[in-house]
């Protein structure tokens, strides 16, 4: 049976000590494990609850590592998982974080991928299958990033197939008008828009 030897508050972090068993640092934890567990010098703790212990610290302090990291922006559940991996924390720790981060709204891919949709073709028109493509780049399952696409209402679409079209029929005015549209139609190409759309955007842009 080990004990502890000592506990020590950290000087940077006042809410989190660190442990000592049998003298040798063990793990830290956070001020609201130790009343829970009422760990006190001389304690004498077995490895079972030693485990226990360290287990649940881990899942609290990724927990904390993930709101620090959603604090300036959000972010999916793929950037999320990924951020904490990077942290160094087990599988159990990481979905025990994500759980909670779900259960008090603060990661949603439904909400983020129909956010960043807004945002995203501000000032850059982009077609739905780029924005399919960047959306997936970020760990947006196909399944989440079909609906958030379906919230982008037709007239959404066609106001950013033309702002494209517009510019880029303006930059080939020195060819001819065939050439033209087969330049205006592969650049749009390139910004996930659909053959059907670039064709209405080049039709309506020749009508005016």
């Amino acid at each position: 049976m080990s004990s502890i030897t000592d506990i020590r508050a950290q000087k940077r972090h006042k809410e989190w000590y660190n442990i000592y068993i049998d003298d040798e640092f063990a793990f830290s934890i956070q001020d609201e494990l130790i009343v829970r567990y009422n760990l006190k010098i001389g304690m004498e703790v077995d490895q079972d609850s030693l485990k226990k212990m360290v287990a649940e610290n881990n899942r609290k302090k990724a927990f904390d590592r993930a709101l620090g990291y959603l604090s300036h922006n959000m972010h999916t559940e793929k950037q999320v998982t990924q951020y904490l991996e990077g942290k160094g924390f087990d599988d159990k720790s990481i979905d025990y974080a994500i759980e909670k981060l779900k259960e008090y709204d603060l990661v949603d891919d439904m909400q983020y991928a129909v956010a960043w949709i807004k945002n995203s073709i501000v000032g850059k028109p982009k077609g739905k299958r780029m924005l399919m493509y960047e959306l997936g780049q970020k760990g947006i399952p196909d399944t989440i990033a079909r609906l958030a696409l379906d919230t982008m209402d037709e007239d959404t679409e066609k106001e950013q197939a033309k702002k494209l079209a517009d510019k880029y029929m303006k930059k080939y005015t020195s060819l001819d008008d065939r050439r033209r549209r087969q330049k205006v139609g592969q650049a749009m190409a390139r910004r996930g828009f659909d053959w059907e759309i670039i064709r209405w955007a080049i039709d309506n842009w020749a009508d005016e």
